[in-house]
C-alpha cells in the first residue's frame, strides 16, 4: 500500500528527527570545524533521520580557488 502525498507528507512531519541538541552536540565534537554537510553525514551515519539532500552539493565539495 503507498501513501498519497498528503499521507507521506503527514508521515513526514510527525517522524522523529535529529534534535537541535544532537545537532550542536556533533557542531561541538568536531571543535566547531564541521558546517551541514558534514553534520548531516555524521547525523545520517549514526542512524538519525535529517531532512536535506542526501548530499553536499558538488561547489560544496569542488571549490578550486581564484581563476
Amino acid at each position: 500500500m503507498s501513501l498519497t502525498s498528503s499521507a507521506a507528507t503527514a508521515a513526514d512531519r510527525t517522524a522523529p528527527q535529529a534534535s537541535d541538541a544532537r545537532i550542536w552536540a556533533v557542531h561541538r565534537e568536531s571543535d566547531r570545524t564541521y558546517g551541514v554537510p558534514r553534520i548531516t553525514a555524521e547525523l545520517r551515519e549514526a542512524g538519525e533521520r535529517v531532512k536535506g539532500p542526501p548530499h553536499p552539493s558538488p561547489s560544496a565539495q569542488t571549490w578550486s580557488g581564484c581563476a
